[in-house]
């Protein structure tokens, strides 16, 4: 796949600024940053390559490490970043695409959510209910969250 987008980042310090549009590297650490589920930290390079590697694909931290650092010299191999993308619940063309929306971030976030085995357990069950007792549930959710000072709107 060709494109002008640049494979390193401009940067003096290190690091690299997390950017949708900007390079590789900040696209990358834009899903770094922004991709994870609500109520935890970002990914670590180590959980992202391990939830790669879980899924038959195989990268290390260190390959990620130097991406996001903008270290990696040339640009990561369009397979790893299929990968790499996919984690995070995009497509390939997010990192080579010149043009077009920024990610969904909330949709982005929605789909690793729903990794989560309990989560996609419940909503799975769940579906197979009755209306009535889907919003019974939705209210004993709601009452929870609050209960534990989760603003069940955001």
């Amino acid at each position: 796949m060709t494109s002008t987008v640049p494979v390193r980042a401009a940067s003096t310090t290190g690091r690299v600024k997390a950017d949708p549009r900007g390079s590789i590297p900040e696209r990358l650490a834009y899903l770094f940053q922004e991709v994870h589920p609500p109520g935890r930290k970002p990914y670590s390079p180590r959980e992202v390559a391990q939830g790669i590697n879980e899924r038959g694909d195989s990268i290390s931290e260190i390959y990620l490490q130097k991406i996001l650092v903008g270290e990696r010299g040339g640009a990561p191999h369009p397979e790893k970043l299929k990968s790499i993308a996919g984690f995070f619940g995009e497509t390939l063309d997010y990192f080579y695409r010149e043009d077009g929306p920024d990610p969904d971030t909330q949709r982005l976030i929605e789909i690793i959510t729903l990794r989560n085995d309990t989560i996609r357990a419940i909503s799975l069950l769940t579906a197979k209910l009755s209306e009535p007792a889907q919003r019974a549930i939705l209210d004993v959710v709601r009452a929870s969250a609050i209960a534990q000072g989760v603003d069940p709107d955001s």
